[in-house]
């Protein structure tokens, strides 16, 4: 079921409640219970292999603490990924099953593995009690579409919480009005404008149509993902526990590499520490040239069809992760050497190839190969629509990134250092903007819910 907004804000409020007045050593029960309470609200034909995960998870860490065995780590992987790929490409989108959606399947089971990995490589600091590791794995904030978080700095908030003071409530208000801000008035109205026929019937609009849809997409997804990180981050706070950011500016991004350590990032980090460093590792053991081709190109093939492969099994979807993997490769290989990186030709270069592989491999993301090839093709035909997708697009569009400017040059909460009136202005004005969009208008799912 989705949870209504009633709902969530009576759990919050029922789960700071008990948090705040309990004593310290029974707070981790406390966000446990809250946690599975929230998970069978909205997933409760799940709640099984949320359980499960996290019991398998234990287990498995608890063997591999005590003789870091290889065998023990694969073969929880294996169970892991199988039952992912099970919930995730079998129950998903058949409507006879709509009820069987495992929500946040796809970022639970990420740090089950990063923690049977950091267990097994000997960092004592992840090692979790069982209550830890229930918290760990369901904690509501964050369970639906993460952020992905590492063992060893969230085991330690929960063993050290901090005091929730006006200073951290300002934080956690300004992220949840930011998050707000982001969903309301900027995603959901730009999700409004996409045009029906440019994901069912490309070849009827013209290139300008197609072009603009290309942007509109990134920047809706962007958008809305970004918010639930700001709203999950800023919940998050209210109990003393801070979350990794997943966002810094992405469409400032002066590079291939450098857009996807801003987008998504702790999906990012994760791959980067899970597939793309012990591959490159397994090769440089077998050719330890700083020049060998099959480290340049081999660790991010690898690991951008690792991040198709969690995104769907799509072809299509793997395509698209298949030619990002040999962007960032060429990249690394020709852009990134240190006499390019001295010249100033070097960003205008990888900015240009980014923007323009990176939106041409758009519609493998979102529709299937013959759509995606029928998008091409009216990219560059003459005839169809030229109609554009008006100014509000572009108003929306310029507000993304006007905020995204504002906080690259100012900070992420930039607005916290106004003048009290000003910042209350601001306040009634952004609350005034999301209550009229809202208003009589069904708030769109966010764009990860049921990953």
């Amino acid at each position: 079921m989705e949870l209504s907004l009633g709902w969530f804000v009576s759990l919050l409020l029922a789960s700071m409640f008990a948090y705040h007045n309990a004593a310290r050593r029974h707070r981790v029960a406390v966000l446990a219970v809250s946690s599975y309470g929230f998970y069978a609200l909205v997933a409760p034909a799940f709640l099984y292999l949320l359980a499960g995960t996290t019991i398998l998870t234990h287990l498995a860490g608890s063997r591999l603490a005590r003789d870091q065995g290889r065998a023990v780590l694969v073969g929880a992987v294996v169970v892991l990924l199988s039952a992912l790929a099970l919930v995730r490409y079998e129950y998903r989108g058949n409507p006879l099953l709509e009820p069987f959606i495992a929500v946040g399947a796809s970022f639970y089971v990420l740090q089950a593995i990063s923690y049977l990995a950091d267990v097994r490589q000997g960092v004592r600091s992840s090692r979790c009690s069982l209550i830890e590791l229930v918290v760990y794995l369901s904690y509501f904030p964050k369970i639906v579409a993460g952020p992905i978080e590492r063992a060893a700095g969230f085991r330690s908030q929960l063993r050290t919480p901090r005091v929730v003071d006006d200073v951290l409530v300002a934080r956690a208000a300004g992220l949840i009005g930011l998050g707000l801000v982001r969903k309301l008035a900027i995603a959901d109205p730009l999700r409004s404008l996409f045009p029906p026929a440019a994901l069912a019937r490309p070849e009827d609009l013209g290139a300008p149509a197609l072009a603009a849809t290309l942007v509109l997409f990134v920047v809706t997804i962007y958008n809305d993902f970004a918010a639930y990180t700001d709203i999950a981050r800023g919940v998050s706070l209210l109990f003393g526990i801070e979350l990794s950011p997943n966002f810094a500016r992405p469409m400032l991004a002066t590079s291939v590499a450098d857009f996807w350590n801003r987008w998504h990032a702790t999906l990012t980090h994760w791959l980067r520490d899970y597939v793309y460093l012990p591959t490159s590792r397994a090769i440089l053991r077998r050719n330890s040239s700083a020049r060998n081709p099959v480290n340049f190109a081999v660790p991010p093939v690898a690991t951008m069809l690792a991040s198709a492969l969690w995104h769907a099994s799509a072809g299509a979807v793997v395509l698209w992760g298949l030619v990002h993997g040999l962007l960032l490769a060429f990249e690394r290989a020709f852009l990134m050497r240190p006499e390019r990186l001295r010249s100033i030709a070097h960003r205008s270069e990888s900015v240009v190839l980014l923007w323009t592989i990176g939106l041409a491999t758009l519609p493998l993301f979102f529709v299937d190969r013959a759509t995606a090839c029928s998008y091409w093709r009216g990219l560059f035909a003459l005839s169809g629509s030229i109609q554009p997708l008006g100014w509000s697009a572009l108003a929306l569009v310029t507000a993304s990134l006007v905020l995204d400017i504002a906080q690259q040059r100012w900070g992420e909460l930039f607005f916290l250092g106004w003048p009290r009136l000003l910042r209350a202005i601001a306040l009634a004005i952004a609350a005034v903007v999301c209550f009229l969009l809202a208003d009589g208008h069904e708030v769109a799912p966010f764009v990860y819910q049921g990953f």
